[in-house]
């Protein structure tokens, strides 16, 4: 298991999917938000109780995201350009306040 996500993962710009479950990682590093033809973001049963990078809305490509079972507590304001995003997983995130701000009227 690891514990954290080294910077350099920003520089692998062809990537498509990247599964990081399950971990101990407690935050993603900014430099993920560089992988922009990132289609599957999966840090399902990871702490991630020091959040995810507030730059997460530069994953233009992104269509699914899992959270699951993780200690996340907000989703940053960027969530909401994530315009792309088909499916987001959020099961067992009981620290999570709110995401309603995040849906369309």
């Amino acid at each position: 298991m690891i514990d954290e996500v080294p910077e350099s993962v920003g520089r692998l710009d062809s990537l498509r999917i990247l599964e990081l479950n399950p971990n101990k990682i407690k935050r993603l590093p900014t430099s993920i938000c560089d992988l922009t033809n990132l289609l599957v973001l999966d840090v399902s049963n990871n702490p991630l109780d020091e959040g995810i990078p507030e730059e997460i809305g530069r994953l233009s490509a992104l269509q699914e995201l899992d959270l699951s079972h993780s200690k996340i507590r907000f989703l940053p304001a960027t969530f909401s350009q994530l315009t792309s995003l088909k499916s987001l997983t959020l099961i067992c995130c009981e620290m999570l306040r709110s995401f309603e701000d995040f849906l369309p009227a």
